[in-house]
């Protein structure tokens, strides 16, 4: 397989992690009790978003930081356009966020900006009466791509680094029993592209990631060095398609006689590399993968 890196500049930031994904799902309460009860996570941060103060509770995989968040598909609506607001049939990825050394809100913001890139800051509410700063940016395709430190949790602090129980999120939030299925962290995350060419640019010139060929025809571009990857394929509808999960001592069988306990009809595929993995949609038809 052939690597390649952009070599016109310096990368502006070092990737370390894919630290979290945001899900727009229609039932929050529903979303977090599949997923906890699946995978055991507990509920690490909630997030107060959107101008009217919607709550998005995260959850966290493994041993953290990263996590997972939910939220509504209004979140972001203001209240006096709810109501010509259709989102009935709206759920999805809307976005992921990559873990960076050495963050510094405002010379992140900076450097998007001297790269002519759109900046969106954000000042967050932190649980602890403090504000977080939550930067990000699209890539030529519109995608949402945030960029924290590679310590975030969704918590509060200097860098959202807080999360503790009791704290960053309410007391009522229950401890999972036993995951049936127990993942460690986030492996990857497939993104459709009009361009390869273009985003692969985009992303090795903005993120330190290299770039090379799947032997499935996608283009990987490695983040970090814990085997994290984005997977680019082209087509005509650009969006975030799915994640995929790394489970602890992957067991394809193990993991499909987890998914049949709650109901799941569970798909043997391959990932990146013709890596083996099994496939499900989540109840809002969201496609997730699990593997090694």
């Amino acid at each position: 397989m052939s690597t390649r890196r952009v070599q016109e500049r310096q990368p502006a930031f070092q990737a370390r992690t894919l630290n979290h994904v945001a899900l727009e799902v229609q039932d929050l309460d529903r979303s977090v009790a599949f997923y906890q009860r699946l995978f055991g996570m507990p509920i690490r941060s909630t997030q107060v978003v959107g101008p009217r103060r919607g709550v998005a509770p995260g959850l966290m995989i493994g041993e953290g930081p990263q996590f997972i968040i939910f939220m509504e598909p209004t979140a972001f609506v203001p209240t006096d356009r709810l109501a010509d607001a259709d989102v009935s049939d709206r759920r999805r990825i809307n976005h992921f966020c990559l873990g960076i050394a050495g963050f510094d809100p405002d010379g992140v913001v900076q450097t998007l900006e001297a790269r002519d890139l759109r900046a969106i800051r954000n000042m967050r509410e932190g649980m602890r009466n403090d504000r977080i700063a939550e930067i990000g940016t699209t890539d030529p395709d519109r995608v949402f791509v945030q960029i924290q430190d590679q310590s975030y949790c969704g918590g509060s602090g200097k860098l959202g680094q807080l999360c503790e129980a009791g704290i960053e999120y309410p007391e009522r939030a229950r401890v999972p029993v036993q995951p049936l299925i127990a993942v460690t962290s986030y492996r990857g995350v497939w993104l459709t592209v009009t361009d390869v060419s273009r985003s692969v640019e985009f992303y090795s010139g903005l993120f330190d990631v290299s770039s090379r060929e799947s032997s499935d025809g996608a283009t990987l571009l490695m983040v970090g060095r814990d085997e994290s990857f984005l997977a680019l394929t082209g087509g005509a509808e650009p969006g975030i398609s799915r994640f995929s999960l790394a489970v602890t001592r992957f067991d394809p069988d193990e993991v499909m006689l987890a998914l049949a306990t709650v109901g799941l009809s569970g798909r043997r595929v391959t990932s990146r590399d013709n890596v083996p993995a099994i496939e499900f949609t989540d109840p809002d038809g969201i496609t997730v993968l699990l593997e090694r």
